[in-house]
């Protein structure tokens, strides 16, 4: 089971984006695991006045390292390799390379999403455009782990900046010795909202500046606001904040900080956020439709249940209970055919969607039910054919035509399924 989840969890990290094509599935793709792990860089102010400091967090959940049995212990080692090149990628401007180890005796932590580790790098740059490559090596499966992205490092100036926003796991405390510690995942749980976060404001003197903190949802809708006056001293002022019981659903947020000096001079700085419920894929940003989602693996009088105009709890429950009693595996945190099957619900959205959203397509169809087939063969340009796919599923003995009709790209299924092929595998 853990195999077979890895083969598909591949191809939903891939970043291949082919609109109405599957990448095939070989036998080869089962000795291949790819795991997340968590990143985020954040500029600061330096020391000196032509670098910023640019800060690097890496989290790295327990669950996707080996760990292995040593004296009383469980152990995972694993290295990170942080680089940072020109916006061209034609030379390396700095690279940081470290060692982590992980101890703990609880088994049960090992195969735990929420127990995890963070490392900080932090490096002195010139503000222009870069790409950082954060790459992490399990070192006792030799698995190695990577993501590329561009990053703009800003210009902080010397007589006032306002550095970018670091959201946090909670408010630092006399309890946790004022330690802070970030939620490099950007995941808040709809539970328990409340959104604690630092930054920091740079002035030549002491003045007295206007904050507002705004969140806008994806549909650019204000979904909370508040302005207020507040003293700042000469030097670094560090700034903790928290929002407490916002009323929000799920899906992504951008909070925004926009500070405002004597002269009205304005500085903005803002971070993406993901409100969710505990436990829940990342991909599920909307319960209803998270429901609709799931006609392909509920009955008629299962999916009516689900959709009941009930409030929100009792709607939240009825979806839970239904997931929890196709767990594979009750006892750990992880419910595999859950969340596999909104990251191919995710997929087929990303490549399938044409008149329609990818889940509602037959590709779509077809894959979140059966996931990769293990060979595609594609016709696109035969002269006496329409366009046309092959889908070859060998482990159930089945293949699946998909034709383009239109010749717009909106390949209809040709062979239906049928009998046990309807069956979520």
């Amino acid at each position: 089971m853990k195999i077979f989840f890895s083969i598909l969890f591949l191809f939903f990290l891939s970043g291949k984006v082919i609109v109405a094509q599957v990448e095939s599935s070989h036998p080869t793709d089962a000795i291949v695991a790819l795991p997340v792990f968590y990143y985020d860089i954040f500029n600061f102010a330096g020391t000196d006045s032509a670098n910023t400091r640019v800060d690097v967090f890496v989290k790295v959940p327990f669950n996707v390292l080996q760990f292995v049995k040593s004296s009383n212990q469980f152990l995972a080692e694993y290295s990170v390799i942080i680089t940072v090149r020109n916006e061209n990628k034609s030379r390396i401007i700095q690279e940081k390379i470290f060692n982590e180890k992980i101890t703990t005796p609880d088994f049960n932590k090992t195969n735990s999403s929420s127990n995890f580790k963070i490392s900080l790098r932090s490096f002195r740059l010139p503000a222009a455009n870069y790409v950082i490559k954060i790459e992490l090596e399990d070192k006792d499966s030799r698995k190695t782990y990577s993501f590329e992205n561009k990053f703009l490092v800003r210009n902080f100036g010397k007589q006032f900046s306002v550095s970018d926003i670091i959201l946090l796991e909670d408010l630092p405390s006399e309890k946790t010795d004022n330690k802070i510690f970030p939620n490099i995942s950007n995941f808040l749980t709809i539970e328990k909202l409340a959104i604690p976060f630092y930054y920091e404001i740079n002035s030549d003197t002491s003045r007295k500046v206007n904050v507002e903190y705004e969140i806008i949802d994806s549909e650019k809708r204000i979904v909370f606001n508040t302005k207020f006056d507040m003293e700042i001293v000469t030097g670094k002022n560090s700034i903790f904040y928290s929002i407490d019981s916002l009323n929000i659903g799920l899906g992504d947020y951008i909070i925004t900080a926009t500070i405002r000096d004597e002269f009205n001079n304005k500085y903005s700085v803002s971070k993406l956020f993901f409100s969710r419920y505990a436990g829940f894929p990342q991909f599920i940003k909307d319960l209803d439709k998270a429901i609709d989602q799931m006609m392909f693996i509920t009955t008629s009088s299962e999916l009516k249940f689900l959709r009941e105009d009930v409030n929100k709890n009792e709607k939240l429950q009825r979806f839970i209970e239904f997931w929890k009693k196709k767990d594979p595996n009750p006892t750990t945190e992880e419910n595999e055919i859950f969340n596999e099957y909104f990251r191919r619900v995710e997929y087929a959205n990303k490549n399938f969607s044409h008149y329609n959203e990818g889940w509602r397509t037959d590709m779509g169809m077809v894959y979140i039910l059966l996931g990769p087939p293990n060979n595609v063969d594609r016709h696109p340009f035969d002269i006496d054919s329409k366009p046309y796919e092959i889908w070859q599923y060998y482990t159930i003995n089945r293949r699946f035509i998909f034709m383009d009709t239109t010749g717009f790209g909106n390949y209809k299924l040709i062979t239906p399924l049928y009998g046990d092929d309807f069956r979520f595998r």
